[in-house]
């Protein structure tokens, strides 16, 4: 058999696959790590907390950390979660947006009058009104309120501006002032840690499944923040292979419509909230300039509902970016030829006249072309993100023209989308943004704020779909402002 000898071409390429190689794993590595955790790319809840703590490493800060959990948490009330100060005293829920009332009328709820308004109380109270009664009703004793009250209507109904003596069962909650008392048997409870009823005879119920969910996840934070589980972000996670047969973290399967199968996956997650968690902070040089007080210092605990597709994975990032490693396999190939051929012009004579040979460049085909309303696209894309430019309190000054282009759809979505969530993530509480859409170019101009060269590399895959379109792009840097131009004109 003969034996395979290395030659000078086959040394070269290797070294040359190797350096491609090494080059394209810790690229794609350092990359993916970053794309990951770009807000688009995050579950709903966790960019939401991610943003507050960007606001707390501002220079700017909106409000203390009550106000900032409260405006920017309670809309997304499909996720249980609590808000806890920094010595684990829990503030906020997702139920607190709730009216919490004291029932004592008929059970039905169309007398929703005969209430007694608690909404007032500390969450802490509210907090053990519930656990009071829920421990009252599992041992089957009736619920007696005793409380001030104003006046009493016609119809029986009380009327409490506000409380200022509580108790149930002889058990008092608030005594600031002890006057005009009125006892009366409550039937039913909303609260922002669970519902409990009761119909006068035999039947009653307690909501424990959201109650259940609280007590978890306080329970859970408990131990996270005792041991110290959090990584270097703030932000610790516990999912089903973690805790099998766990009723809070097993999955949710239901069917709908065309027999469709849908699997609801669920994880508790944990987050310190901190100035220095968010994307101002200087966390190599000047750490200790953004430590928080303690009054901006807490954190969040929460169930995170998605299904696998929500998820950016690896794959999702390789299926994005698969055009880059094409490349690189070209350029792999391409190479090895060369050099072949560089090697074996060296061992023949060298003619009089030797034509010169240029390589030809090589060039993606962008394929399934059609008409693109990218004045739309950015438009919608506009509409949907005003609670961004608010909660980040960007000025924004957004001029649309008509711009429909001849291109790849899926491919020019991704620029328009990728282009906006850049410009987002680089600026700042206010910021004067520009953007405008004139004589078949887009621009994006912030005069409040720079960037680097560095910065530009996350849009490589929109110069890239930009140069293969035939399209050509540019930009101007200072150092207090950018502009962006994609000039969506065919180059001749």
């Amino acid at each position: 058999m003969k034996k395979f000898k290395f030659n000078k071409t086959h040394k070269i390429s290797l070294i040359i696959i190797t350096s491609v190689l090494i080059i394209n794993v810790v690229y794609t590595y350092k990359d993916y790590q970053a794309t990951k955790t770009r807000p688009e790319n995050q579950l709903s809840m966790k960019n939401i907390v991610m943003n507050i703590n960007n606001n707390l490493s501002s220079d700017y800060i909106f409000g203390d950390l009550y106000h900032l959990v409260k405006n920017s948490l309670n809309i997304y009330t499909d996720n249980h979660f609590i808000a806890f100060d920094n010595s684990l005293n829990p503030f906020y829920n997702s139920s607190y947006y709730m009216k919490n009332t004291l029932y004592y009328g008929s059970p039905e709820f169309s007398e929703e009058e005969k209430i007694i308004n608690i909404d007032n109380l500390d969450y802490m109270v509210i907090k053990e009104i519930t656990n009071y009664i829920k421990e009252l009703y599992e041992n089957g004793e009736k619920v007696i309120a005793t409380f001030n009250h104003d006046a009493i209507t016609d119809k029986d109904i009380i009327i409490v501006k506000e409380i200022t003596y509580l108790s149930i069962n002889d058990r008092i909650f608030i005594e600031n002032k002890k006057e005009n008392l009125i006892s009366k048997e409550i039937n039913n409870i909303n609260s922002a840690l669970g519902h409990y009823s009761y119909d006068g005879e035999e039947d009653s119920y307690f909501n424990m499944i959201v109650c259940n969910t609280y007590d978890y996840l306080e329970t859970k934070l408990n131990d996270v923040v005792n041991k110290d589980k959090f990584d270097d972000n703030g932000y610790y996670e516990i999912t089903y292979s973690d805790e099998k047969n766990n009723e809070h973290l097993n999955p949710i399967e239901y069917t709908i419509e065309n027999d469709k199968h849908i699997k609801l996956n669920r994880k508790a997650c944990f987050q310190k909230f901190g100035s220095m968690y968010g994307v101002y902070a200087d966390k190599k040089n000047d750490k200790d300039l953004y430590q928080s007080s303690e009054y901006d210092k807490g954190y969040l605990a929460w169930i995170e509902y998605y299904t696998d597709s929500d998820l950016y994975t690896f794959t999702t990032y390789i299926s994005n970016n698969y055009i880059n490693y094409l490349i690189s396999l070209l350029l792999v190939i391409g190479s090895y030829f060369l050099i072949k051929i560089i090697v074996n012009e060296k061992t023949k004579i060298e003619p009089i006249d030797k034509p010169i040979i240029k390589q030809p460049k090589v060039k993606r085909k962008v394929t399934n072309k059609e008409d693109v309303n990218l004045e739309n696209k950015l438009t919608n894309l506009i509409s949907s993100g005003q609670n961004l430019f608010i909660f980040k309190n960007i000025e924004l000054n957004y001029q649309p023209n008509p711009l429909v282009v001849l291109g790849n759809k899926s491919e020019l979505t991704k620029v328009i989308n990728d282009l906006f969530f850049f410009t987002i993530n680089h600026s700042r509480p206010k910021n004067k943004l520009d953007i405008k859409i004139e004589n078949k170019k887009i621009y994006v101009i912030n005069n409040d704020y720079c960037i680097l060269d560095n910065d530009l590399q996350e849009l490589n895959d929109v110069f890239e779909i930009i140069e293969a379109h035939d399209f050509q792009y540019s930009f101007n840097l200072s150092q207090n402002s950018y502009e962006i131009i994609i000039d969506l004109n065919i180059r001749k």
